[in-house]
């Protein structure tokens, strides 16, 4: 073929694309991902409501909108340990992008199912010391995330500030879940942090959703002076139960983690809000999902305590917040 012929033909050639792009209209944007995410929590779908609610605000900030680009896959356990393994199961077998947990136990359930789904831990107390992680500066495997615990002397403060609050204090029950390690080993820390300021430590032992109604009657009859709540999700599944044993008793409490605890009654937090903790994951997810390998991302400490007080409790129990434990709080709810 001539060279002026091969010209005419490009040509022509040229001529039917163009117009097939014209008829066709513009070329339609490819559609943006959407990532399925799995959540697992220990606690009832109403308990859990709030920092589920948080997450899907964290997410959001970072331009994930559920229904459009993004999918959550939410289970529960409701406090029963032994449903978290088929759970876990069930949500790998889903083929997510990521799975994001608040709970040790059910922490544990998934990284027993998966080794290469990403995992982000949001808001564990001690993923290391329950064998969640290799470390807090490198995590290694497939699972990264945020703990809401800075160690040991936490638990000494906490016992400070309601020492300082009622002086008389004697004896204070600690009601902890006795199935997770972390729990255990932070009834020790401050039973040891109470023996150091002349408290006696009373036990209150849970396990399961079944055990409360009991371990609150024995509370009683230990009559302790004043309630320290633990952490475990476990314990917040039965949330209203463990307000109700309080306000029965005429109880000062003081609480771990999750300020609902205060906002519904409860004397004293000293510890980190929750739904902050999972905005915080939320951040870690936003990075995974752009490529990030959650072995290499250290896990996030608490920088700071916030530490709330309910004054409309502290006046319904006729106790007066000394003026050097007010000037400590973050915030006082009136």
């Amino acid at each position: 073929m001539s060279a002026p012929a091969r010209r005419s033909l490009c040509a022509f050639a040229l001529g039917v694309v163009a117009v097939l792009g014209s008829c066709a209209g513009p070329l339609a944007p490819s559609p943006a991902k959407v990532y399925r995410i799995g959540w697992l929590t220990g606690n009832t779908k109403a308990e859990a409501a709030t920092v589920i609610d948080a997450f899907r605000q964290g997410m959001r900030d970072l331009g994930y909108v559920e229904g459009t680009n993004l999918i959550l896959e939410i289970r529960y356990t409701e406090g029963h340990a032994e449903l978290a393994s088929a759970l876990a199961a069930e949500l790998v077998g889903l083929r997510l992008d990521l799975i994001a947990s608040t709970s040790t136990n059910e922490l544990l359930a998934l990284k027993q199912a998966t080794s290469t789904i990403p995992i982000v831990i949001a808001g564990a107390t001690d993923p290391v010391g329950d064998g969640v992680v290799a470390s807090l500066a490198r995590p290694g495997g497939n699972i990264t995330g945020t703990t809401n615990s800075a160690g040991p002397e936490i638990a000494q403060r906490r016992l400070q500030l309601l020492k300082e609050t009622i002086p008389g204090a004697a004896r204070v029950a600690f009601l902890f879940n006795a199935a997770q390690g972390s729990e255990v080993r932070g009834y020790e820390q401050a039973r040891a942090a109470a023996a150091a300021l002349g408290i006696d430590a009373q036990a209150v032992e849970v396990r399961a959703p079944g055990d409360f109604a009991g371990a609150l009657a024995a509370a009683a009859r230990g009559h302790p002076d004043a309630i320290y709540v633990g952490g475990s999700v476990l314990l917040g599944t039965q949330r209203q139960q463990i307000l109700d044993f309080i306000a029965a008793n005429r109880l000062p409490s003081m609480f771990s983690v999750n300020r609902e605890y205060v906002d519904r009654g409860g004397l004293m937090l000293y510890g980190q809000d929750l739904n902050q903790v999972v905005r915080a994951a939320a951040k870690y997810v936003d990075r995974i999902l752009k490529g990030a390998d959650p072995a290499v991302l250290p896990i996030e400490q608490p920088a700071k305590y916030d530490f709330i007080i309910n004054m409309k409790t502290a006046k319904a129990l006729g106790i007066t917040i000394p003026s050097s434990v007010l000037a400590q709080a973050t915030e006082l709810i009136q």
